[in-house]
């Protein structure tokens, strides 16, 4: 038997999303709306990017 014991530990707690997870999933959330709102060929970038608040150059 070995001398040093092992403790179980607590799984690591989620971190907090990224600043550009959080970017990624507003943007993915408004593209999606607008998908099923206007239909995909009716949808452009600056609207997405409109809608998810950020400008098109962060695409």
């Amino acid at each position: 038997m070995s001398p040093h014991r092992t403790t179980p530990t607590a799984p690591a707690a989620e971190a907090a999303p990224t600043k550009g997870e959080t970017t990624r999933t507003r943007l993915l959330a408004a593209a999606h709306k607008l998908f099923l709102k206007q239909g995909f060929h009716g949808t452009s970038m600056r609207a997405i990017a409109d809608a998810a608040g950020i400008a098109v150059g962060g695409i």
